[in-house]
């Protein structure tokens, strides 16, 4: 795996804990534009109860081309107490069409107690955070939308992502969420084109998203030393 071949690099080895929560996408399910750069393939997530020193700048070196950082994503000091790291796989890398679309790629989540999105037609309905990275002709940004009844808010957030051929990786601070996600799910969109298009692991956007894990799968890091 990515995280896996990283930490290799920096003599490490990386090992999972628990029971894996991947969720598989069927193909050429996209509502409105077939493309294959917002068609899901599979998402799941892992907790890092520690980030090791490297991880950021390797992974989520937010001067890199393929990374897009929050706001504020200056230091590393939000991810002391650990993060959830969240995989989705597309059927192709990210692309727009024409120059006045916007791609957005992302997991949400739901923080019990919180407003959650609604609408039939809306990747995020039922969802209370969105962390979601955006390219449009001009570059990549990144952005946490928190949900309300009447409007969305842009929100600071400290949340990196990075694309690695059709895989994006999108890291969120624990110390950022009020508390432990109660559910969760991944989406692919294009919007503003002739033909917009989403896509989203759960079979519609009025089906619920996924429960989390009371313990959740963990990705645990022990450095190897030669003998």
């Amino acid at each position: 795996s990515i995280v896996r071949a990283a930490a290799f690099e920096h003599g490490s080895t990386a090992f999972g804990s628990g029971v894996t929560n991947m969720r598989e996408d069927p193909t050429l399910d996209v509502i409105g534009s077939q493309r294959d750069s917002i068609d899901l393939v599979s998402g799941s997530y892992a907790y890092l109860r520690d980030v090791p020193a490297w991880f950021l700048p390797d992974l989520f070196n937010c001067s890199a081309v393929n990374v897009a950082c929050g706001d504020s994503s200056g230091g590393t000091g939000m991810f002391v107490d650990g993060a959830y790291l969240f995989h989705q796989r597309m059927s192709g890398p990210p692309a727009i069409a024409d120059p006045a679309e916007a791609g957005e790629w992302g997991p949400m989540v739901e923080i019990e107690g919180s407003f959650t999105a609604s609408g039939a037609g809306n990747p995020f309905n039922g969802a209370t955070h969105a962390y979601v990275t955006r390219i449009i002709e001009g570059g990549a940004s990144f952005h946490l939308f928190v949900f309300y009844p009447t409007y969305t808010d842009d929100v600071h957030t400290s949340a990196r992502s990075t694309w690695i051929g059709n895989d994006l990786l999108t890291i969120v601070p624990v110390d950022e969420l009020e508390s432990d996600p109660v559910t969760w799910d991944a989406f692919g969109e294009i919007l503003y084109s002739r033909q917009n298009g989403s896509d989203t692991l759960r079979a519609t956007t009025t089906s619920p998203l996924f429960p989390t894990s009371f313990i959740p799968y963990q990705i645990l890091f022990v450095d190897s030393f030669a003998p």
